[in-house]
């Protein structure tokens, strides 16, 4: 695929084109239903016979309170983006996908200090 890509790049980057486009139109469906599934089963062990199960040994209090918890997952998902929106937006200010204001008139210099 990659030897592909590097020996034809203008014709690989059609074809990868075509076939994103097509599982996209063909199988969006399926990963919204597969995420409503999720949802579902998620909402079937909160109230199930399976709610109080425990993640350590009978009668082992839990390590973290449900804050400490939930601060936890809350701080990993505030992260991701972090890690994502900080590689992410420079560039897209840089090349000026968004309209740049300043791409007529500054050198490449410049722009990367104004992204």
């Amino acid at each position: 695929f990659v030897i592909w890509s590097c020996i034809d790049p203008e014709g690989s980057n059609e074809r990868i084109s075509m076939w994103k486009t097509w599982v996209t139109e063909e199988w969006t469906w399926f990963y919204i239903a597969s995420q409503n599934i999720w949802i579902a089963l998620l909402i079937y062990l909160m109230f199930s016979k399976y709610r109080n199960i425990r993640l350590g040994k009978d009668g082992e209090e839990p390590a973290y309170s449900y804050a400490t918890w939930f601060a936890m997952l809350f701080s990993c998902g505030v992260a991701t983006g972090l890690f994502y929106y900080s590689v992410a937006e420079p560039m897209w200010h840089y090349r000026g996908w968004g309209g740049a204001r300043w791409d007529d008139y500054m050198n490449d210099n410049d722009k990367a200090i104004h992204a």
